[in-house]
């Protein structure tokens, strides 16, 4: 439900190859490695080097999408030395965890405990502070907070770990079993007992078979699905801010687990584990009687927010749109639905940057959507009617990926107020030799799948279009450092982080602006 396209053949035309008798051959053209990440086609290249002061200082983009880790590249800092993540926030409600119970802490020769709700003892560090002694505390299943595709490498893993040893020498047991009743057997001279001994054998045989065929059976629930690692939670008030500890050794050394400030205020953030390469970070709220693990459904979010804003000191070719910009991560994609936003994840997300309580958003962007039965009504577009209209934010959303026939834009921007940018995808003649290797010269051009409009009901649909594709930073868990993604929902941040430039340079001048302005 995303608007984004992995990578997929594309036809630009016959490719037609010459062969000269001649022994000399033709310099080959300097790759662009600057078309990677798209800038020189909307001007934007061109607009930094003649201000450089203008680059996105000063504004602040939401990314509406499945989340951004803080560990990708150019996530760090801004181009003037700011935090590039600002804020983390979580509304799909995948990570809450619910920390009402309180309990206090107990000291057995001089070592400090708690029980967790698993159960388990949790061992505190005499250096973490809390001068009430109580602790809030609550459990997450690991698999919650998993993007989709890592849960299978992760099953596999565990399987790898906890089940396959055991089970292998089961299996060895059981066949032995087997094998020394068959060496008993003579003739019908065949007791009762051995008659029993060998079927038992036999059945053990089977059963292990069964029973490793169940476990690795993963299309279905049962009662031997692996459900993942179980975590206990504390959230505590340790005198200088709220805290949460994540017990990610399900032993109970809390040493070896997570300990995290709220990241907004702290920008601090964690691994779940080595195996997952998960990075998350925390909330706290109500008095620390809920907490919200920020993680990430899927790695599209990062990639949407490296096209608007990342930031490479050392290497500057890999910037993003506007590199001075920083970011406020929020999560509408519900990794229990496999990354699908839902309205209450759309509704929370407004509210939250509606009420503006630690920072003011200008821009907005949603790489997010489908197609809806009745879009001219509706809770969730009279919310973005009052971020647009009343909150002056502007908003960009991808199109789809749904052409090349008329009435294929999707919601947004085909939503109830006509404020919203919605941005088709572009490919130039650069960009198809850097990521698709073609070796015939084409002028640029829509690509074909692209959404056009106009909407059912007559509205324009696609405003602009913009280059549909990068190879930029993605997540950790992807254990890669970059991809090649394309679709909309690439167009989309760029046309965004283009906006963050020249906002930058009209609050640099003290010029107003609207969302209809823009």
């Amino acid at each position: 439900h995303f608007y984004k396209r992995f990578i997929s053949p594309l036809k630009f035309g016959p490719v037609s190859v010459q062969m000269s008798s001649s022994t000399s051959t033709s310099p080959l053209d300097s790759f662009p490695s600057w078309a990677l990440q798209p800038r020189k086609e909307t001007g934007a290249t061109a607009f930094v080097a003649k201000n450089p002061q203008y680059d996105g200082r000063g504004t602040v983009i939401a990314i509406f999408d499945s989340g951004v880790d803080p560990a990708a590249g150019g996530m760090q800092v801004t181009s003037d030395g700011k935090p590039k993540i600002i804020d983390r926030i979580d509304g799909s409600g995948a990570g809450d965890v619910d920390t009402s119970t309180v309990v206090e802490t107990k000291v057995v020769d001089g070592v400090k405990t708690v029980v967790g709700i698993t159960g388990r003892t949790l061992t505190i560090p005499n250096e973490w502070k809390n001068p009430s002694g109580k602790w809030n505390i609550g459990v997450k299943n690991a698999f919650d907070l998993y993007p989709r595709g890592l849960k299978d490498r992760i099953i596999l893993e565990r399987q790898e770990k906890f089940w396959d040893h055991g089970h292998k020498r089961s299996q060895a047991e059981a066949l032995r079993k087997q094998q020394e009743g068959e060496t008993k057997e003579d003739g019908d001279n065949v007791s009762l007992a051995d008659k029993l001994v060998k079927e038992n054998s036999e059945a053990e045989v089977e059963m292990v078979g069964l029973l490793d065929k169940k476990f690795k059976d993963t299309t279905v629930g049962h009662w031997l699905t692996d459900l993942g690692p179980v975590y206990d939670c504390l959230v505590w008030d340790s005198g200088e801010g709220m805290r949460a500890a994540i017990d990610t050794s399900e032993v109970g050394d809390l040493a070896k687990g997570l300990n995290l400030g709220i990241f907004r205020e702290t920008r601090e953030w964690g691994r779940l584990t080595e195996m997952d390469q998960v990075n998350v970070s925390v909330n706290i709220y109500s008095g620390g009687s809920l907490l919200e693990i920020v993680s990430m459904p899927s790695s599209h979010g990062t990639h949407v927010a490296s096209i608007a804003a990342a930031c490479f000191p050392d290497m500057p070719e890999k910037n993003g749109l506007a590199p001075g910009a920083q970011i406020v991560s929020v999560n509408i994609g519900d990794s229990r639905l496999n990354s699908m936003e839902t309205g209450t994840a759309l509704a929370r997300a407004m509210s939250y940057v509606m009420r503006a309580e630690h920072y003011k958003v200008d821009l907005i962007n949603m790489s997010y959507g489908e197609h809806s039965h009745w879009s001219s009504a509706g809770r969730v577009g009279d919310l973005m009617s009052e971020v647009i209209n009343k909150h002056g934010v502007t908003w960009v959303a991808s199109a789809g990926n749904d052409g090349p026939a008329l009435c294929t834009v999707g919601t947004p921007p085909d939503i109830i107020t006509n404020a919203v940018i919605g941005v088709g995808a572009y490919v130039s003649p650069e960009m198809m030799t850097a990521m698709y290797s073609t070796r015939e010269k084409l002028p640029g051009t829509p690509f074909t799948w692209s959404s056009r409009g106009p909407t059912i009901d007559g509205d324009r649909g696609v405003c602009v279009c913009a280059p549909g594709g990068a190879i930029t930073s993605v997540p950790q868990f992807t254990l890669r450092g970059t991809q090649l993604m394309n679709g909309t929902s690439m167009a989309s941040p760029h046309v965004c982080g283009a906006l963050a430039l020249a906002l930058s340079g009209m609050r640099a001048q003290g010029m107003a602006w609207s969302p209809y302005s823009v």
